[in-house]
């Protein structure tokens, strides 16, 4: 535009033979730990126990205890720090994953933007800037991260095109000490740009949108082989061109069909779509774009956010995210609900403004939305 009992679920994962690339390590890796003979006391080549990470392969995402891990999540902003938002994300929501909206960059970029965040110290603007309120969000990272909770950075910039020039500059300095920051983390992971592009895929010219793409990941990659990196789809992430239609999206409308080779060039890379207005219109249009993405890249699938309102009604964009969860072969696909608390009608309760934490019991809520019902129903 959050302990997790149900996120690690064991369910069983078969695995195709059609992908252009298999990456030995990593395939080596799982079948020692699906053997038990991987050694929980082995050190790395410094002495120092090695550290437990999220890995990906086939589609899904694996915690550092080796289990699947399915994405739950719920957008939230850098003041989702307080008791009654750590303990409903955590305890009462049973939410596993944050994504966690980040404005970064040191002027307008957004109408709706009055605030900046930075990790320990601002790098990018001055600390006695004035022109928009900022956030430290180092110990909103450590309170959700030290609690199991991974934690998305989104950068949530130039929505609807590209990051270029001095802002360009500036997401460069921030990137690279994000992530040497959090390497060492593996609940830290970093969503590169949230919803970028416009109608590229009206012509089918994804140019933009990988020389951006390259670029982040190549950074980031420099810095850490291991930090898990999320890429977005194009056409304000929705991924599907200029359509509103029941149709299969074309490879020729999505970035991420038209790019499979790039994806596949990165490990530890999920990619992502949101799911509003333009994916409304049939669940056939939504399992044979997510099996197109299976088909062709090794990657894990991640709604990044879908609502119940984006100018119009979209719950039944989000109705169909959840039929599709429901079924085996799709419950790997990542969701992360929008949102937790905002000043818009994406709400998860029916009390005063419609916050998650508002909700009127852990065990039995009355007072759940529409959507706040198949959040719900969904962790619990």
């Amino acid at each position: 535009m959050n302990t997790i009992k149900s996120s690690n679920r064991k369910y069983k994962i078969t695995l195709r033979n059609r992908k252009p690339r298999l990456n030995r390590g990593t395939a080596l890796t799982i079948c020692l730990t699906l053997l038990g003979l991987v050694a929980s006391n082995a050190v790395a080549d410094d002495g120092e126990p090695p550290i437990a990470r999220f890995t990906t392969s086939d589609n899904t995402i694996y915690a550092p205890d080796g289990t699947l891990f399915e994405i739950k999540g719920v957008n939230i902003f850098p003041w989702a720090d307080g008791h009654h938002d750590v303990s409903g994300i955590v305890d009462c929501w049973g939410f596993n994953t944050v994504r966690l909206h980040s404005w970064i960059l040191p002027r307008m970029t957004n109408p709706w933007k009055d605030h900046i965040v930075y990790v320990d110290q601002p790098l990018i603007f001055p600390s006695n800037q004035t022109q928009f309120r900022t956030y430290d969000i180092a110990p909103l990272i450590e309170t959700y991260t030290s609690q199991g909770i991974v934690v998305i950075l989104d950068v949530h910039e130039l929505i609807g095109g590209y990051i270029e020039g001095q802002d360009l500059t500036d997401y460069l300095v921030f990137l690279q000490d994000f992530v040497s920051r959090y390497k060492d983390n593996p609940y830290v992971w970093i969503d590169l740009h949230n919803e970028p592009g416009n109608w590229e895929g009206l012509l089918g010219d994804f140019t933009d949108w990988r020389t951006e793409s390259a670029l982040l990941m190549d950074t980031v990659r420099a810095v850490s082989p291991d930090m898990l990196m999320i890429l977005s789809g194009s056409a304000w992430g929705q991924d599907t061109g200029p359509t509103w239609t029941s149709a299969d999206v074309l490879p020729s409308q999505s970035a991420l069909l038209s790019n499979t080779d790039l994806i596949q060039s990165y490990d530890n890379l999920i990619v992502t779509f949101h799911m509003y207005d333009q994916w409304a219109f049939s669940y056939s249009r939504l399992t044979n774009y997510v099996d197109a993405l299976f088909a062709a890249v090794d990657a894990p699938v991640f709604v990044g956010e879908y609502g119940s309102q984006n100018y119009n009604s979209t719950l039944p964009a989000s109705q169909l995210l959840h039929q599709l969860v429901q079924e085996p072969e799709y419950k790997r696909v990542g969701r992360s609900v929008w949102t937790w608390s905002a000043w818009d009608t994406n709400d998860l309760t029916t009390t005063g403004d419609g916050s998650g934490y508002l909700v009127d019991s852990c065990t039995n809520p009355q007072n759940l939305t529409p959507l706040g019902q198949l959040v719900w129903d969904d962790n619990h």
